[in-house]
């Protein structure tokens, strides 16, 4: 998602035109706002650079076209450093898995489990700036394989390294 947000320079517009290109020089609507409104969030787009310009306009005519400024849609940087270990108290056994958040513009993470460390299946997805995940759902004497990989509406970073626990 981008946020293009712009400066209310004018004081009787009746609503603020957003157009967006992707060469710099081409431009199409995209949004009408209503006058007062100073941002407009752009999202779903696929990965790449994208230009906008506004305008203000009211009943006698438009304003002249704001800068233009540009924002890029990139996929996610790789989670790193995954690591687990296994906790107890009582008769429960719990796994404690963490990582490393290298991304800043991640919608949510998407953490797979193995028992063999080959055949890796969903297990839960986090929401952005997670680092860490309790999994209650362990058995004694197995071994369990974690991978994590960060998400957005642009797709998927690679794999976090795999992170392996055996439950006591």
């Amino acid at each position: 998602m981008i946020i293009v947000t712009w400066d209310d320079n004018s004081d009787n517009e009746s609503a603020f035109f957003v157009e967006r290109g992707t060469d710099g020089v081409n431009f199409s609507p995209v949004a009408t706002t209503s006058a007062g409104v100073t941002s407009f969030s752009d999202g779903d787009l696929p990965v790449g650079v994208y230009y906008y310009r506004v305008y203000a306009s009211n009943p006698g005519g438009s304003s002249g076209y704001s800068n233009v400024a540009s924002a890029s849609v990139a996929v996610p940087a790789d989670p790193s450093g995954l690591n687990g270990y296994s906790r107890q108290y009582g008769t429960t056994t719990w796994v404690v898995i963490g990582w490393a958040d290298n991304a800043n513009n991640e919608s949510y993470y998407d953490l797979e489990r193995s028992t063999d460390g080959v055949n890796f299946a969903p297990r839960i997805s986090l929401p952005a700036n997670s680092t860490s995940y309790y999994d209650f759902g362990v058995t004694s004497g197995n071994t369990y394989y974690c991978r994590v990989k960060a998400r957005n509406n642009a797709g998927s970073s690679g794999y976090s390294n795999v992170g392996s626990v055996t439950i006591p």
